[in-house]
């Protein structure tokens, strides 16, 4: 996808795809795509760039239940971070964003008033924006994470209404129209309810936060080999 990088890719679009899945299986099993009219909306889309917008769409829903899941987890992993864990690797890590920052970070223990550790991890995070695939690889997967979170109500939703709708269609051609049931119908029931099935078990918080915490320690060890380089 030309417009997109892969961090977009990966973190944004992949989620706007499996949103947006369950539209695409009920028009294939009912034969839309055959019509002309719809292959001009599609092709429209495409062209207009209908994914930039999707994934601009999933980075809004992840970043609308960050701000919860760090309440829930009782602060920014960073921050946490920062603040507690193993002390020698603590240690090292508040050193190394310290230096790289140029920012004294608050003691431990106390409150981070005046937004200390957010302005010394903003300059780390930009200073380390290339070089680090290990670093972008976790950013990438906690941005996969935390937007498919995000997306979870709204995908739920648009499953369970493309199946319902699916499945009393079929209903209604078998049953009423007296249609013979078709292969495309079977498969295309099944694929619903496996994305169904997806929405309500794969978003998880507890995915979410196991890969906000190794983005964050990735980016404090980022912040450490900075320090040794120089």
């Amino acid at each position: 996808m030309v417009w997109l990088d892969s961090y977009e890719r990966r973190a944004r679009l992949i989620p706007g795809l499996v949103l947006v899945a369950p539209i695409a299986v009920t028009i294939v099993m009912f034969g839309f795509k055959d019509d002309p009219l719809v292959a001009w909306i599609v092709g429209a889309l495409t062209a207009f760039g209908a994914p930039v917008v999707l994934a601009n769409f999933v980075r809004h829903k992840g970043l609308e239940v960050e701000d919860h899941l760090y309440q829930s987890w009782g602060g920014k992993p960073t921050d946490q971070l920062l603040q507690g864990g193993q002390p020698a690797q603590r240690d090292s890590w508040r050193a190394a964003v310290e230096a790289v920052s140029g920012r004294q970070l608050p003691t431990l223990g106390q409150p981070d008033a005046a937004g200390q550790c957010d302005a010394a991890v903003k300059v780390v995070i930009s200073k380390t924006r290339s070089g680090f695939k290990l670093l972008f690889n976790e950013n990438r997967n906690y941005g996969y994470e935390r937007n498919l979170y995000g997306l979870r109500k709204l995908g739920r939703s648009v499953a369970g209404g493309c199946l319902g709708f699916s499945a009393i269609a079929v209903g209604l051609l078998i049953g009423v129209a007296h249609r013979k049931t078709r292969a495309e119908w079977v498969i295309g029931l099944i694929a619903l309810a496996g994305l169904m099935l997806l929405w309500i078990f794969l978003p998880s918080e507890k995915r979410t936060r196991t890969t906000a915490f190794k983005y964050a320690g990735q980016l404090f060890d980022a912040a450490v080999e900075l320090t040794v380089k120089s």
